[in-house]
């Protein structure tokens, strides 16, 4: 998409989306005014370049997968802007994880290569999962970039098993729980989280991986009285039992 012929580039005003495939690129400057919406990636992971880019009170939607390293737009959704960054009001970024995310690494949303104008208080970030919370790093420490750092907040969770990819695993990167608050399957577990095992699971048989070796669980509970429980594998927990 050529904008750089206009005056003012590509504006967009309230109610009005920008959505842009993995790959894409606007030329020109690009205003994402009160009221708009930018979905990087529309949808899926993906890189969109634009020429420069103001953001005034919009909301930008954003995926996230396991690896914050990754800045291609294979994993997750990145703006990549050429030219100076402006930010005023408050800038919405709603993340919706497509993995497990990672606590340790901060993941960037958005590259520059201009100038900075703007502060934290032009944004924020909320989780479309509630497990975790999510939190900009302050753009004057981190030049050239928007970087997200993620808590998970520990949960109740209920052993389902049964998932495609490894349906008697326990990692933090397989989804084989559900959140009973919540009725939400297909959940992840986080380092902390408290876990139920009880008679409406797929699979009675849990391999605790070892990549959550010496993990602390807020509480295991075994409320079962048909399925008879094996846990095996190499990881190892700690923490209260009930």
């Amino acid at each position: 998409l050529d904008a750089s012929a206009a005056l003012n580039g590509l504006t967009l005003g309230a109610g009005q989306t920008l959505a842009g495939a993995n790959g894409a690129i606007i030329l020109g400057n690009v205003t994402n005014g009160p009221g708009s919406t930018f979905n990087v990636g529309n949808g899926g992971p993906g890189l969109i370049t634009v020429g420069s880019l103001a953001m005034s009170g919009s909301t930008n939607i954003v995926v996230l997968g396991s690896d914050p390293t990754d800045m291609s737009g294979a994993v997750n959704s990145l703006v990549q802007d050429n030219g100076n960054l402006t930010l005023t009001g408050v800038n919405t970024f709603i993340i919706s994880p497509l993995a497990f995310l990672n606590t340790s690494t901060p993941y960037t949303v958005l590259t520059y290569s201009g100038t900075l104008s703007g502060v934290s208080a032009n944004l924020k970030a909320v989780c479309t999962n509630p497990q975790y919370t999510l939190l900009f790093l302050d753009p004057s420490t981190t030049p050239g970039s928007l970087e997200i750092i993620v808590t998970g907040t520990p949960e109740t969770l209920l052993w389902q098993g049964g998932a495609p990819s490894a349906p008697h695993v326990w990692d933090q990167s397989t989804p084989n729980w559900m959140n009973p608050a919540s009725s939400l399957y297909g959940q992840y577990y986080v380092n902390g989280d408290a876990v139920i095992f009880d008679d409406t699971a797929v699979t009675n048989v849990v391999n605790v991986a070892s990549t959550i070796n010496n993990t602390t669980v807020q509480a295991m509970t075994f409320s079962n009285s048909v399925l008879n429980y094996t846990l095996t594998g190499a990881g190892g927990l700690s923490g209260s039992l009930d």
